[in-house]
């Protein structure tokens, strides 16, 4: 359901190819948004994020950068509580 998500808010489409049976085709140019959108989801980036990403108004290093930061904050206080 979360990939319909992606697919269907994420990936820019002016004029969709549906083929024969009625299916959406998708180009190179898809895949490879694809591939983009679900490595950066895998990096725990927020789908609000990829979008800014993908407008242009956000860049992967800066979004990154920050999510480096919270993790290391997040470890910083998992010791302290170890600590504890």
């Amino acid at each position: 359901q979360f990939l319909l998500y992606i697919v269907v808010v994420l990936i820019p489409y002016n004029a969709p190819f549906y083929n024969k049976n009625n299916y959406r085709e998708y180009n190179q140019n898809d895949i490879e948004l694809l591939q983009l959108i679900l490595t950066l989801r895998s990096m725990a980036i927020s789908v609000d994020d990829i979008k800014l990403i993908l407008s242009g108004e956000l860049s992967i290093r800066y979004c990154l950068k920050n999510k480096q930061e919270y993790f290391q904050q997040e470890k910083r206080k998992l010791k302290l509580l170890k600590m504890k």
